[in-house]
């Protein structure tokens, strides 16, 4: 009875194994390896804990994405136009941006 129990144990947990890798497969994104591979070794998770962390880190990328085009943009304005834009912003009360930039 007890080598039973262990046995559909051990299938039933090889089939889940099974059905997660294949739905983390099944998520289909090429670009976040590292991610994947730690999702179905390292630290085991479910594809929906790293379909969620997938979009973490592209929410992680397009902010930094952004603040990198912000910097390109402000390098172009001169140094007074950077001061006029600051000035205006601090009256509105709206330099959480600026302070990133800055």
């Amino acid at each position: 009875m007890y080598d039973y129990v262990l046995n559909e144990g051990k299938k039933i947990g090889k089939e889940e194994e099974r059905e997660r890798l294949k739905a983390i497969d099944d998520i289909g994104v090429n670009n976040y390896s590292e991610l994947i591979e730690n999702a179905k070794y390292v630290n085991p998770m479910s594809a929906s804990e790293l379909a969620i962390n997938i979009l973490k880190k592209q929410k992680e990328e397009k902010k930094l994405k952004s603040c990198k085009i912000l910097k390109m943009k402000v390098k172009i304005i001169s140094y007074h136009q950077l001061r006029m834009m600051e000035q205006h912003l601090v009256k509105k009360k709206k330099s959480g941006l600026w302070d990133l930039i800055l």
